[in-house]
């Protein structure tokens, strides 16, 4: 489900909406936005099929006569009605694609996870070969090309929502796991774990920068990333895919440390068994 909409600053100074203001009043402006986060929620489509005047007049609060807005709304050009009934907001997948294509970003999300990513927690449950975690200053002794490369040089452009160099099939990846990894902590976390287009953006940002920059392989980051979902300790602090990048008390980003302590319990694990 959507969380928020995109709204243009220019929205008041439009010519159609200083018609509705001129017609119903300044306070019809919050029943625009009612509309427009209703369909986010309810109809991201954009298609209010089978819902009346009425319909649409209770969902958003309207106390009057719904035809005293509806008709407006149509004839000021916001709604248009369809022949076999029910409505369509003006150019929604124009203004709102993000929202409109929510139904679509689910269920390719859904699709890509079992594809790809499906057997993540499976993987990492019996990942012996990651090198435990040295408790010395020296080193960590693990292969080339290292699970914990150094630092490159991440002064590549990340103030838009995708980074100059990240191709965009990679991106759309990142978009689409960030989305459904959202969407799965929101169902454990609830309001403790909202969902929105920037927490998604900041996710396949973090993505670009582990897989693109930083050098780590996808699979280690998928695998990393789903075993410190369901780590007893990680899974409080990695409510979002954004924070990976983010440095904790030791100088380390996030990401590091989870490795670090994937790589250590698997370690002990493989001594408890022999």
């Amino acid at each position: 489900m959507n969380s928020d909409i995109r709204v243009s600053v220019t929205l008041l100074q439009h010519h159609k909406t200083k018609k509705l203001i001129r017609l119903l009043g300044l306070g019809v402006v919050y029943y625009l936005l009612r509309l427009w986060t209703y369909t986010a929620q309810y109809r991201p489509d954009g298609v209010l099929k089978g819902m009346t005047a009425e319909d649409i007049a209770v969902a958003i609060d309207w106390m009057d006569e719904p035809d005293d807005l509806i008709r407006p709304l149509c004839e000021i050009g916001f709604l248009e009605q369809c022949e076999k009934g029910g409505y369509i907001i003006h150019d929604w997948v124009i203004h709102n694609p993000y929202a409109a294509h929510a139904k679509d970003r689910s269920e390719k999300a859904r699709k890509a996870a079992q594809a790809r990513w499906g057997n993540a927690k499976q993987c990492s449950e019996h990942a012996t070969s990651i090198p435990p975690v040295s408790p010395s200053n020296a080193p960590i002794p693990i292969p080339t090309p290292s699970p914990i490369p150094k630092d490159t040089d991440d002064s590549d452009d990340f103030s838009g929502p995708r980074p100059k160099a990240c191709p965009v099939e990679p991106w759309e990846e990142y978009l689409t796991y960030s989305q459904h990894f959202l969407e799965r902590q929101h169902e454990r976390w609830g309001a403790n774990a909202p969902i929105s287009d920037s927490r998604v953006i900041a996710g396949a940002r973090a993505l670009d920068k582990l897989i693109r920059v930083k050098g780590f392989s996808s699979k280690v980051v998928y695998e990393t990333v789903e075993w410190g979902r369901d780590h007893h300790f990680w899974q409080h602090q990695l409510k979002s895919l954004g924070a990976l990048t983010k440095k904790g008390r030791n100088d380390e980003i996030k990401f590091n440390n989870i490795l670090s302590q994937r790589a250590k319990e698997a370690s002990d694990a493989q001594r408890h068994a022999q």
